[in-house]
């Protein structure tokens, strides 16, 4: 059985598809598009797996909107069992993901750990308007795929236990959100 996690960035994407991985102890891809120029050796070899689970954040896949989508179309459509994984703070997400790239560096996946070193610096409305436009970009392909691919929705916050990461950025600015993104079936406000 082919089973997919599709998630946004620092939705708990890595929560479910360890707990799915640790359930069924299949082979995985982790992040299947990170940080690959070949994507279609990564479909293929995803296809001639038999028991195997792969994570999906579409804004991984370079390319424009309709490559992007293309391929997560071709992914989904090989997949037997797709799940999402939402987040309901989208504030804490948007956060969460600026601080990360803050620190990121290709040498240094750490960044994206739960163990990344404690961020001290401030956030910047520039950060957080950056990051908040790169995740809604995510958040509207997800959308797409799941009005597509229909699959069993969980959200962080309803569907697993608070395990915040020790090292979890407190923001004092006063940047506000444009808007919290949509769940998965609802309609944009």
């Amino acid at each position: 059985m082919k089973k997919l996690v599709i998630a946004n960035y620092r939705s708990g994407g890595f929560t479910l598809h360890d707990m799915l991985v640790e359930k069924y102890n299949y082979y995985t891809f982790k992040e299947i598009f990170f940080n690959v120029d070949n994507v279609d050796n990564k479909l293929n070899e995803y296809n001639n797996n038999e028991n195997c689970i792969a994570k999906l954040c579409p804004t991984q896949i370079k390319g424009n909107d309709r490559k992007i989508l293309t391929t997560c179309y071709k992914l989904c459509e090989m997949a037997d069992d797709i799940n999402y994984i939402q987040r309901q703070g989208t504030m804490e997400q948007i956060i969460s993901f600026a601080v990360a790239n803050k620190q990121f560096s290709h040498k240094n996946i750490s960044p994206w750990l739960s163990d990344r070193q404690k961020f001290n610096e401030q956030l910047t409305d520039q950060d957080l308007d950056k990051s908040f436009n790169a995740l809604y970009r995510n958040h509207m392909f997800i959308k797409e795929l799941y009005s597509k691919y229909k699959g069993k929705v969980y959200t962080l916050e309803k569907d697993f236990e608070y395990k915040p990461y020790p090292n979890k950025h407190s923001y004092k600015g006063d940047w506000q959100l444009p808007h919290k993104f949509p769940m998965l079936g609802e309609s944009i406000g």
